[in-house]
């Protein structure tokens, strides 16, 4: 007795429908979901740290690297604060000067305009941090929609300026140790990605896990521009480059990185012995953007493929589609380390799929269009031909043996009439379609009036 689906096609129906409600939520709370959806385009982020003075700025730049013609969605900054002489979680960050208060600038400055106040209440928090998330969509459409309100492709330099590190040659604190600027992009000739980013605090073994909108796409050929990576980036705070460079980082549980950490977008890195010495610029984070083809492409010499460059360990940049199959709609991220650390992003863009079981929405399904692919590598009949050919009658009559004393003669066997078979027909080797049909499902019987009639016995 077949059981009727409905009532599980509505349950299903459901849970689909509030899955955006638990989209990107993380383990730890403190790092907040702040974009989950499926786009045409993509995600450009870089980090920037450097130590400065509670009365003058220190500057520096970012870079975002969006496709020509692109438009920019949404941009945020997450800047991360430290208070180390006390384990508590920084809520409030203590003020600096009141002439010269704690800040950061993106773009010119512009007299004592700041593009967010670094003191006072934190957006989030944990043991000994705190993070100030600043939506700079503003900020950043007017410094990269510079051709007829689109980028110009290319990189494209954003100007940074912080200032309120105190003392700096010590772990007391308060500092000011790094920020990291995402840029969600769109543009209508890109494929279709998931595009998920969440921003905050998180410490002590951080782990989370992205709920996708839409099925992952992972099984297009190389040659194929949906078969693009799926890349992940993360940025971490207070951890020095050599020294702490060891925490492990895993997606959907496999190691992909044992080098995890360090301060690799200070703006003078590497600092030597910067742990003994130096703290306020302890910052480090995947850089990447695309390119004129919205392909993913690495900035500022991180690599999401192959071998780190440089003295760099490890660029917290990774391609994340060896490990996350075909149709997937989770990925899973965590951090072991020394609990002594800050994780204030991770961003995640991956090929989606346009509808389930099917990559680019044209109505074929994946698992068609790769039978398709596989069939001409599979073994098919030729063509053949049936030539026409006339088959002899046998002789009226053998020549006899005597018979023995006693036996009775048989008749000869009666005359076969001559037979010709049909003309020459050239037939066609069978469909893919068809012989897919055959090797899942056995033969096919025929319709009654192609059938041959049985043979009758003599």
């Amino acid at each position: 007795m077949r059981r009727s689906s409905i009532g599980r096609n509505s349950v299903l129906a459901t849970l689909l429908a509030l899955a955006p409600l638990f989209a990107a939520a993380p383990a730890d709370a403190a790092i907040t979901s702040v974009f989950s959806e499926a786009i045409r385009g993509g995600v450009s982020t870089d980090s920037w740290a450097e130590e400065s003075t509670p009365s003058a700025f220190v500057d520096g730049q970012l870079t975002v690297q969006i496709p020509r013609g692109a438009t920019v969605r949404q941009a945020w900054l997450v800047s991360g604060v430290v208070h180390y002489s006390t384990n508590a979680p920084v809520v409030n960050m203590v003020a600096g000067p009141a002439a010269t208060p704690r800040g950061v600038v993106l773009g010119a400055i512009n007299g004592a305009n700041l593009t967010r106040r670094l003191e006072g209440a934190t957006d989030d928090n944990g043991p000994r941090f705190g993070s100030y998330t600043t939506d700079v969509t503003a900020i950043i459409k007017g410094l990269v929609e510079t051709d007829n309100n689109a980028s110009p492709g290319g990189p494209i330099a954003i100007p940074i300026h912080e200032r309120g590190d105190d003392n700096v040659d010590v772990q007391l604190g308060p500092l000011v140790h790094g920020h990291t600027l995402v840029v969600v992009w769109e543009h209508a000739g890109a494929p279709l990605r998931n595009v998920l980013v969440s921003l905050g605090t998180s410490t002590t073994g951080a782990s989370g896990q992205f709920v996708l909108p839409k099925q992952v796409a992972n099984n297009c050929p190389l040659n194929n521009v949906r078969a693009d990576p799926a890349i992940l980036s993360a940025s971490i705070g207070w951890e020095c480059s050599g020294q702490e460079e060891n925490s492990v980082f895993t997606i959907n549980g496999a190691s992909v990185s044992t080098s995890f950490g360090g301060s690799d977008d200070a703006k003078t890195f590497p600092f030597v012995n910067r742990c003994g010495i130096h703290h306020g610029g302890l910052q480090t984070g995947g850089s990447f953007g695309a390119d004129d083809r919205d392909q993913p492409i690495g900035l500022k010499g991180d690599t999401f493929r192959g071998a780190v460059v440089g003295a760099r360990l490890d660029d917290e940049l990774y391609d994340a589609i060896p490990l996350v199959p075909d149709g997937a709609t989770t990925v899973t991220y965590g951090i072991q380390g020394n609990g002594d650390e800050q994780l204030m992003a991770v961003v995640l863009q991956t090929p989606a799929k346009v509808a389930p079981g099917d990559s680019d929405g044209d109505g074929v399904t994946d698992l068609t269009r790769a039978i398709a692919r596989l069939i001409p590598t599979m073994m098919v009949r030729p063509t053949t031909s049936i030539s026409t050919r006339t088959t002899t009658a046998f002789p009226t009559a053998m020549p006899s043996k005597r018979a023995p004393p006693g036996s009775t003669r048989r008749s000869p066997p009666p005359p076969i009439a001559p037979t010709r078979r049909s003309p020459s027909v050239s037939r066609p080797a069978p469909s893919a379609s068809a012989a897919l049909v055959r090797a899942i499902s056995g033969p096919v019987e025929s319709p009654p009036s192609a059938r041959r009639p049985p043979r009758q016995s003599a």
